[in-house]
């Protein structure tokens, strides 16, 4: 019986080199547990490669019995979602993983999140790992474990499904462009399955004074950029004006940001292409894509 192919796929902007050979070497134990066929793919969009060809070339040696491994310099930041595109541009068949490059994997994560493909009716079109320390808000079915959508962070699809829903839309530059592809490919016929025994750890940090997490100013802007594309995308009119209108009025310096890129997005005609059919799919909960079960 052949092996699962499987590409994993990260896109490194000024990531810690440590955190991604960790990554790295988390994934190829896993494979080794599963018995994948594993290619690691790394896009860099860094303002300078993070590695050198020698230091490149000492980690395929290295790993040469375990996993085909390339390392491609984008010179100059794609965003996320072009930059996986990219990756996958070539990819015919088996199944890709996204991973964020400091994820580190639990060694029978890969047989837990493949599972739900051998279901004979062939509808599952991506399944997504449980992130540890902080698991992710978003509700699920505890039974069939199916979701609204799943998280970029670790999410597995089979290659002609990325490639029959397009891939990732590039006008998401950082947030929600994992929403977005989710609910494309619920809207194809697919269901989304969280596997809460697929258990990859994460990094997260909380506040010292709130005990919350904090994200970055990247993730703030992105996240409210990534809003009013959303609204724009899966018609929601109504509620895009609610934010554009909040933005404009007592909007933070980050969601100003998110407010000029929209207005430049829309003067160029870059903005993405509304959905119309989207009702059975798309689900907007405050500011939320979906029901949560807790706050973080």
């Amino acid at each position: 019986m052949s092996k699962i192919k499987l590409q994993i796929q990260s896109v490194l902007y000024k990531t810690d080199k440590k955190a991604i050979l960790r990554s790295l070497e988390s994934s190829i134990a896993a494979a080794k547990y599963t018995g994948i066929d594993l290619t690691l793919a790394y896009g860099d969009a860094s303002p300078k490669p993070l590695f050198t060809p020698d230091e490149i070339s000492e980690v395929k040696l290295a790993y040469q019995n375990d996993a085909n491994i390339s390392y491609e310099y984008f010179n100059g930041n794609t965003g996320h979602g072009k930059g996986q595109n990219l990756l996958a541009r070539n990819l015919k068949d088996g199944y890709l993983m996204f991973l964020n490059p400091d994820v580190v994997m639990v060694p029978d994560a890969f047989t837990e999140l493949f599972k739900p493909f051998e279901n004979k009716s062939n509808d599952v079109g991506i399944t997504e790992a449980k992130q540890t320390p902080f698991e992710h808000p978003k509700e699920y079915n505890k039974i069939t474990g199916e979701t609204s959508w799943a998280s970029g962070g670790c999410m597995l699809i089979p290659v002609n499904v990325f490639h029959n829903v397009g891939g990732f839309d590039e006008s998401f530059f950082l947030q929600c462009d994992d929403v977005d592809i989710s609910w494309r490919v619920r809207l194809s016929g697919k269901k989304i399955i969280y596997c809460p025994s697929a258990i990859v750890f994460h990094d997260k940090r909380l506040s010292a004074s709130h005990a919350q997490w904090m994200p970055s100013n990247a993730e703030s802007r992105y996240t409210a950029e990534a809003l009013l594309l959303m609204c724009c995308k899966w018609s929601r009119p109504w509620r895009l004006w609610l934010a554009l209108t909040l933005y404009k009025i007592r909007g933070t310096e980050n969601h100003k940001k998110a407010l000029r890129s929209y207005r430049l997005m829309k003067a160029k005609g870059k903005l993405p292409i509304p959905i119309n059919s989207c009702s059975s799919v798309s689900d907007f909960k405050k500011l939320n894509y979906g029901k949560m079960r807790f706050t973080v």
